[in-house]
């Protein structure tokens, strides 16, 4: 009986990942490049925002899918706004579209970031989950919002890291929906960025 209930609870872990599974990683790439990635997992986790104004409503829709709470764009905006508006959201409507939902008992937390840090936004990718980013656009005078996913950095002899380029998930996209950005590029742009912890 020990023996069939150890089988089912390890067949279990083996088949229906937990978040404690997902964690990311730094994976040197050739000496002298790293990239700091979250887990494969969110490959299965990608969705295209459903109206013009939702892009923060899939990026939300993403990362909570990748934590392992499955909700539809549609409730997300419905959470914030009320209904189903096709609204853009600032910094706050993110936070609260993504705080306080539980997933496997544990709370899920979201917090707006005041520091374009480098090394804060690489611990996060590694420790915790994607990152929500919203970066200026020349065709939008709101930005849009993206997830990242990536970021590659080079290393000197005294452990400093001087990032180089990410990768992010762009939700407007068709097809492929992962685009490579210069880091200084990123950087400028930046205009918005929440992470998220599970306590």
């Amino acid at each position: 009986m020990k023996v069939k209930c150890l089988t089912i609870i390890l067949m279990c872990c083996l088949f229906f990942p937990i978040y404690g599974q997902r964690k990311g990683s730094i994976v040197n790439i050739d000496g002298s490049i790293s990239v700091a990635m979250i887990n494969g997992y969110f490959d299965y986790c990608h969705h295209r925002q459903l109206n013009d104004n939702w892009c923060w409503a899939a990026c939300v829709q993403m990362v909570l899918d990748y934590l392992g709470v499955e909700v539809t764009q549609s409730k997300i905006v419905n959470r914030v706004y009320g209904d189903t508006y096709d609204l853009t959201a600032n910094r706050s409507d993110i936070v609260n579209a993504i705080d306080r939902w539980y997933v496997n008992g544990s709370l899920i937390r979201a917090k707006y970031e005041t520091r374009k840090n480098a090394k804060t936004l690489i611990d996060n990718l590694v420790s915790h989950s994607p990152i929500i980013i919203g970066l200026d656009e020349r065709y939008s005078p709101v930005g849009h919002a993206y997830v990242l996913t990536h970021i590659f950095f080079k290393r000197d002899s005294m452990g400093n890291m001087t990032p180089v380029r990410v990768v992010v998930v762009d939700p407007a996209q068709n097809g492929d929906m992962e685009t490579s950005l210069d880091w200084s590029v990123f950087y400028q742009k930046i205009n918005t960025i929440i992470t998220i912890t599970i306590s």
